[in-house]
């Protein structure tokens, strides 16, 4: 966080970094870039990137309804869109699946 704070300085912008390791993707995640705030999101032991970390530039959620006899039921796909230094474009990393450790650094 300091980093990101003095690289800030160093382009005479005042950037404020927080490190959140308790979070939720509504306010880490749409709440922030809906502000048109980048997410940094450190993953640990990601099946897809093991223990790295990849900028979040935006978010897509997809939900389908299915229906068992007279219920409903709603399912939420979560999908983050990164920048991950590995590829030329953003890709999509599913969210909703993402059960190890982590955590996100909020910039404004």
């Amino acid at each position: 966080m300091k980093l990101i704070e003095n690289v800030g300085k160093k382009y005479e912008c005042n950037i404020e970094a927080k490190h959140v390791l308790i979070w939720s993707y509504q306010s880490q995640v749409i709440n922030q870039i809906n502000r048109g705030y980048p997410v940094i999101w450190n993953m640990a032991n990601s099946s897809t990137y093991g223990s790295h970390s990849v900028v979040v530039t935006g978010y897509k959620i997809y939900s389908k309804s299915v229906k068992i006899g007279l219920i409903t039921l709603k399912n939420f796909v979560k999908l983050l869109q990164i920048n991950d230094n590995w590829s030329r474009g953003e890709r999509y990393f599913d969210f909703t699946r993402y059960w190890v450790f982590g955590s996100f650094v909020t910039v404004k």
